[in-house]
């Protein structure tokens, strides 16, 4: 499916207004990473009709580049080798991801969020 495509954008209305009917999401513009995915040429779809892997990847990724700008702070890695500073950013940020891709999973069905090929 492409931005342009008429269902895509009405799914993506249906899950915003579903948002705002359970009170997670209170303004009527669209987030700001979704006007940027729009602008890229990506399709945006709010984080909780993400599926497991999806958000798995976002929040490790996320993790991992934040971490990297930290870590010169912390004292945990200094002196440590390429190798092992190396695997357990990727286990942290595997962990931190999975972490927040359950909880994400849990929000939607908290809220009772429809899946988005229902919208």
């Amino acid at each position: 499916m492409y931005l342009d495509n008429a269902e895509t954008n009405r799914r993506y209305d249906a899950a915003l207004a579903e948002l705002r009917a359970r009170g997670v999401f209170r303004s009527t513009r669209p987030p700001m990473g979704a006007r940027v995915l729009h602008w890229l040429g990506f399709e945006p779809r709010p984080i909780p009709y993400l599926d497991w892997k999806q958000n798995l990847l976002i929040f490790a990724a996320g993790f991992a580049v934040a971490q990297l700008l930290v870590d010169h702070l912390l004292s945990a890695t200094e002196g440590m080798s390429f190798a092992p500073h190396l695997v357990t950013l990727v286990i942290s940020a595997l962990a931190f991801g999975a972490l927040m891709a359950l909880w994400q999973i849990h929000r939607k069905n908290k809220l009772g969020l429809s899946d988005w090929d229902d919208l």
